[in-house]
């Protein structure tokens, strides 16, 4: 199979190129010597081809060299004043062109469709040609802190297992494959990594899909126009440019066909990454459940007030039509204004896609910041971005999503926080006769319960048997009653609350593929038009040990439950865990021998 786009990567390897380079001036400071030998094939081996090498030379300069492969394959190729990391390109007769890249002074380095997948994928760069005819200096410093141990292993690690779901056999290759032991054979087969390669090529698997199943990433660069960047291996640098790779204005998520802006660091341009918002939409109706005739009351079309269109920070923003108005509703406008990358239908994420940015694993900031630059991510809730959906816990509250903390929660609408804007989301259809119910037993509260909100997970997103719920967005199966509850109508028994040790254990003892469900798992659940304040306790008074903030039909609740462990570790703070609280929805974290409650999941 002819493979148009091959990628490799070394991790340990190296790579080494002559010419092009000019000495230093500082002896102590002098490029060292890079060595690298391998082997280049497709499953048959690329014999007799030229090699090219880049690497990183003295100051502000590239080193290069060539090499030719043999007739077997293999290569050997040395260079002095030359330094890590170097990427390498050879286009083979049959028109696949194939890269390898290494982050080490000698080493192996094979060029293969699988160590093109790795590469591109630890990369960030599916089209590593691109990036090898725009090398410099700047690009593989970038480069070598992309490079380590770890996103190595993780990308072989996923890669292998995708690889295995397809019944191909990948015992023979130990190691990532860049430095596994290689010998390709032009007739029959070499050793067990030319007998993958012979049996990738059987299942016609394209570069694409290897690149995405090495975990490489759904994200992509646009410049203003919405061209995605050549580079997309580069790292944002101030007033740096798009041909370069090192700036661009919005990310496309191929995932979820959204595009996302991207921030500038620049007090004086609209997208500026500290601009405030106050939370404003001025869309309202005159609500007929709240309103008398002689007290007309108007909500926001999507539920609450309409916010604030200032945040009482004078010029908190630049841009905008009007500088005391620093708020969502105009900077939407303003940027719909200015077209941005193409476009003019951004709109405010609502919480759960907002919440689609957080990483599952976060280390802060919790966005990926190869692709996000310029997020505001400390983890005072301050800073935390807007999102257009109003909060069911009181009219004047609105979520929020903190790229700094990783917790969701809601605050003031007439607080001033950060905004990013999101497009390629159907907008949403409000109809007050066709959605859920909440508990609205409390009637004459001061702040009865927004029905106008909609629902988030109305009884239409689940598929119910008597003791699984099965999720038809993203597929995954809830146990129905929380552990320790059971019966159809999960009204037998008590709630097991555990320490995250002994939820664990539960979950092993379970089997099945049962297990906790991780942060954004868990989070999936949150029904934002409910909440607790407004659920009646046993006693018909306020309960504040109650669910509210979760589809009580599909989850059958009688036993509330309140607050849930996921499986995901806060890498922030040492023995603290990811929890979902369904009082109120919040996402937050807590002590890991907290005794809480535990809902299992699985895929199906």
């Amino acid at each position: 199979m002819i493979l148009r786009t091959t990628l490799v990567f070394c991790l340990c390897a190296l790579i080494v190129a002559c010419g092009g380079a000019s000495g230093s001036s500082d002896a102590a400071l002098a490029p060292a010597s890079v060595s690298l030998s391998g082997t280049a094939a497709t499953g048959a081996p690329i014999a007799n081809t030229v090699l090219q090498v880049k690497c990183l030379g003295s100051t502000g300069l590239v080193a290069t060299g060539t090499t030719t492969t043999d007739s077997d394959g293999r290569y050997v190729i040395a260079m002095a004043g030359a330094q890590k990391p170097c990427l390498l390109e050879l286009t083979a007769a049959s028109g696949a062109v194939l890269h390898a890249v290494s982050n080490d002074l000698t080493g192996v380095a094979n060029i293969t469709p699988l160590t093109e997948a790795l590469a591109g994928a630890v990369l960030n760069q599916q089209d590593l040609s691109a990036l090898f005819t725009g090398l410099d200096a700047s690009l593989l410093s970038a480069i070598e802190k992309k490079v380590n141990a770890i996103t190595v292993s993780a990308a072989w690690t996923t890669v292998r297992a995708a690889l295995a779901s397809k019944g191909l056999d990948v015992a023979g290759i130990t190691t990532e494959p860049t430095t596994a032991t290689l010998s390709a054979s032009a007739v029959g087969q070499g050793n067990a990594y030319d007998k993958l390669l012979d049996d990738i090529n059987t299942l016609s698997l394209p570069p694409a899909n290897l690149y995405l199943m090495a975990g490489g990433s759904t994200f992509v660069k646009l410049d203003g126009t919405g061209t995605a960047l050549a580079i997309q291996a580069g790292d944002w640098v101030d007033g740096g440019s798009a041909a370069r790779g090192s700036a661009w204005d919005c990310v496309h998520d191929t995932k979820t066909g959204l595009y996302w802006e991207v921030k500038r660091n620049d007090p004086t341009h609209l997208r500026h990454q500290g601009h405030l918002y106050s939370w404003y939409d001025p869309a309202q109706w005159l609500d007929d459940k709240l309103s008398t005739p002689t007290n007309p009351v108007y909500v926001n079309i999507t539920g609450g007030s309409s916010g604030s269109e200032s945040s009482g920070i004078l010029n908190s923003c630049k841009g905008v039509a009007n500088a005391g108005k620093c708020n969502t509703s105009s900077y939407v406008d303003a940027v719909n204004s200015s077209a941005l990358c193409g476009f003019r239908d951004w709109v405010v994420p609502d919480a759960d896609t907002l919440q689609g940015l957080l990483k599952d694993t976060p280390a802060g900031p919790m966005i990926d910041s190869n692709f996000f630059p310029n997020t505001r991510s400390g983890t005072v809730s301050d800073i935390a971005y807007w999102s257009s959906s109003p909060s069911a816990n009181n009219t004047a509250y609105a979520w929020h999503v903190s790229f700094g903390s990783g917790v969701v929660e809601d605050g003031l609408k007439s607080s001033a926080r950060p905004l990013r804007l999101v497009r390629g989301v159907a907008a949403t259809t409000v109809n007050r006769k066709s959605l859920i119910t909440c508990d609205s037993a409390l009637s004459g509260t001061a702040n009865p319960p927004l029905t106008n909100i909609p629902a988030s997970r109305p009884d239409s997103r689940y598929t119910v048997t008597d003791t699984t719920v099965l999720d038809q967005i993203n597929g995954l199966v809830w146990q129905r009653c929380v552990m320790g509850v059971s019966g159809a109508q999960c009204d037998q028994g008590n709630p097991a609350r555990r320490t995250l040790a002994d939820a664990v254990l539960d979950a092993q003892s379970v089997g099945n593929g049962w297990r906790l469900p991780t942060k954004n798992e868990l989070a999936s659940l949150v029904e934002r038009k409910c909440s607790s304040r407004f659920v009646r306790g046993t006693l018909g008074a306020l309960d504040k040990n109650v669910d509210g903030a979760l589809n009580l039909t599909t989850f059958a609740q009688p036993k509330y439950t309140t607050t849930v462990w996921s499986s995901t570790p806060n890498a922030a703070y040492s023995g603290q865990t990811w929890i979902v609280n369904f009082y109120n929805g919040f996402v937050s974290y807590t002590g890991n021998t907290e005794t809480l409650n535990v809902r299992l999941v699985r895929k199906p």
